[in-house]
């Protein structure tokens, strides 16, 4: 389910619509580092059970 918000950006004027298209990179980049973030706590507890699980088999 996607949202379109072209329709209220265009409705509340051309500076606010400015505004958002400013503000939009600088609210990327924390949102990417949140993810790179969460991948990374998810890849290094994967690759820590799977240690410890081949640690208890040996």
């Amino acid at each position: 389910m996607s949202f379109d918000a072209s329709p209220l950006v265009s409705g509340l004027g051309p500076k606010v619509a400015e505004s958002l298209a400013s503000l939009a990179p600088i609210l990327l980049i924390p949102a990417g580092l949140i993810v790179a973030v969460a991948i990374g706590s998810i890849l290094l507890s994967f690759l820590g059970r799977v240690r410890s699980g081949a640690a208890k088999g040996k």
